[in-house]
């Protein structure tokens, strides 16, 4: 009976030791939420790509430049790209030389340390939505799409932290687009959260810029426009500046980068009114 029993004592002892020693290489191993955060998945599904520049194309969709190699990654700040088995984006992150996240903002002044996308039953993408590391969401795009699979519309909406808020987005402007019969872009359009137009794109069959549009600020009042032409060769050979009147007011060099939102102060002002405006034009 004694030995019976020295024996059991000696398997319970062992198996307390063992399941120690698993617990204990686990408790080493595991992976804080901050640490997992930095880490790149290692499903066998996922496709990890990395690269210097990030950007957004107007129609808010994804583009990246300056791929680096993985033994580079600690050389540069970075994007780690996501992509899962069809190619398709599903998660952005931006990183230090150290492997740790890091806070980017966009083109729209949001500051994020990821981004998530999802998409809808026809793999178009439906959502991006913009993320800090505590799990909260800061803002995200939402997209529209025609049968010929063409972005129509794209809402820009920022997260509300109140708590008692009806929804948990806020639309901040939306983008709308339409196209030729062939499918090349024929006009873009950008409204306020009150379906005011901002600014309007106007494109000839070739997709080349032919006017711009641009409003006074909260209302459907034309500011001014221009018309551009073009050479045989596609380049700009003439930009004419147009006030609210359609009068003329400047053909400038096409050489010309100028933003003409920031001369509206004191070189077309609001109809009926003589010297500067007070309105702020984005």
């Amino acid at each position: 009976m004694r030995t019976i029993i020295t024996i059991f004592i000696f398997l319970i002892i062992c198996t307390t030791a063992s399941y120690s020693a698993q617990t204990g290489t686990q408790n080493n191993t595991a992976i804080t939420p901050a640490d997992a955060n930095s880490k790149p998945e290692k499903h066998k599904k996922f496709k990890i790509q990395y690269y210097k520049i990030y950007k957004q194309k107007p129609n808010r969709t994804d583009e990246f430049e300056q791929p680096l190699k993985p033994g580079e990654i600690t050389k540069f700040l970075h994007f780690r790209v996501t992509k899962d088995k069809q190619n398709r984006i599903v998660h952005i992150a931006y990183y230090f030389k150290n492997l740790k996240i890091a806070p980017y903002v966009n083109d729209d002044k949001v500051w994020f340390h990821y981004v998530k996308f999802t998409y809808d039953k026809k793999n178009r993408l439906e959502k991006k939505v913009f993320y800090r590391t505590t799990g909260k969401p800061e803002a995200q795009y939402k997209f529209e799409w025609n049968e010929q699979g063409k972005i129509i519309k794209v809402d820009f909406m920022t997260y509300d932290i109140n708590p008692y808020r009806e929804k948990p987005f806020n639309t901040k402007y939306f983008l709308l687009y339409e196209y030729h019969p062939d499918g090349k872009l024929k006009k873009a359009a950008r409204f306020d959260q009150y379906t005011n137009p901002e600014e309007k794109f106007i494109y000839d069959k070739n997709e080349r810029l032919i006017r711009y549009e641009r409003f006074l600020d909260n209302s459907k009042v034309l500011n001014y426009y221009i018309t551009y032409q073009y050479a045989a060769d596609g380049k700009v050979t003439a930009q004419t500046v147009y006030n609210i009147d359609g009068v003329m007011v400047e053909v400038p060099s096409t050489e010309e980068r100028r933003k003409y939102q920031d001369l509206l102060r004191t070189r077309y002002p609001r109809p009926g009114r003589r010297g500067p405006i007070q309105d702020s034009v984005r």
